[in-house]
């Protein structure tokens, strides 16, 4: 619970940068999503490293991300409510 408006903090900043639509068509590299989103490499390895250890998005080899079920409620072309 003292973690919750972090992870929430976390969830707001992926769906702004439309990470998860980056990642509908497969595993990406954190720099690749960095240069696509104009973020800094090493923030975004961060937030996606927390948000893996939620179980919303998974590191498939070292700096490699792709979506979990839970991430796909990210995706801006699927409404899933």
């Amino acid at each position: 619970m003292i973690r919750s408006y972090q992870i929430s903090q976390c969830i707001y900043i992926v769906a702004k940068l439309k990470i998860a639509d980056l990642l509908k068509d497969g595993e990406q590299h954190s720099d690749t999503l960095a240069i696509a989103t104009n973020t800094n490499k090493d923030a975004i390895y961060r937030l996606l490293r927390t948000l893996a250890s939620f179980g919303i998005f998974a590191e498939t080899k070292p700096h490699y991300f792709c979506l979990t079920r839970l991430a796909t409620y990210q995706e801006e072309e699927e409404k899933n409510f």
